[in-house]
C-alpha cells in the first residue's frame, strides 16, 4: 500500500516489483531472430470476392463482397493484419492459410506458389502458415498450457 508514484517508481514489497516488472516495454526485445531478408511469406493481388449466394447475405440484400491484399514478410518478421470490422482481415488470413481460397492473387511461401495448390500438395506447406486469434478466450483451451495449444496447431 502506498502512493501511486511510489508504488510504481519504488516498489517495495517482493510480489509488487514482480508484477511491475511483468509490464511489457514499449521498446521491443531483440531475441537474436535473424532478419537475414529471405522472403517466408509474399501475397500479391490476394483477393476473394463472395457470390452472396449465402441466406445471411440475401437478407443484408449485398450480393457480392471483395477484399484484396497484397504483402511480404521476410524470415524473423511478425506480420499483423489490421484494419476495421468488417474490411476483410479475417478473409485475408483465411486466404493467406488457405483455409478458404481466394478468388484472385497468389500467395507465395517462400517460392512455392500455394493459392491454386491442390489440398493434398498442400499437405506439407500447412505446417509452416497458422493463424493466431485476437480472441483469446474464444480461441484458447484454458485445460492446456499455452505451448500444448501451439504444438496442437501442427
Amino acid at each position: 500500500m502506498g502512493p501511486t508514484e511510489q508504488i510504481l517508481s519504488r516498489p517495495e514489497h517482493g510480489y509488487t516489483k514482480m508484477l511491475i516488472s511483468s509490464v511489457p516495454s514499449i521498446h521491443p526485445v531483440h531475441r537474436g531472430v535473424r532478419h537475414d531478408g529471405v522472403t517466408v511469406l509474399r501475397t500479391e493481388k490476394l483477393g476473394k470476392t463472395y457470390s452472396g449466394k449465402s441466406p445471411s447475405s440475401r437478407r443484408r440484400g449485398s450480393s457480392r463482397r471483395r477484399s484484396t491484399s497484397t504483402s511480404t514478410s521476410a524470415r524473423g518478421e511478425t506480420l499483423g493484419i489490421v484494419g476495421e470490422s468488417g474490411s476483410g482481415k479475417s478473409t485475408v488470413a483465411r486466404c493467406i492459410a488457405r483455409l478458404i481460397d481466394p478468388t484472385d492473387g497468389k500467395v507465395f511461401l517462400g517460392d512455392t506458389e500455394i493459392a491454386t495448390m491442390s489440398a493434398g500438395k498442400l499437405r506439407p506447406h500447412r505446417r509452416q502458415v497458422q493463424i493466431v486469434f485476437q480472441d483469446p478466450y474464444r480461441s484458447m483451451n484454458p485445460r492446456i498450457t499455452i505451448g500444448e495449444s501451439i504444438i496442437e496447431g501442427r
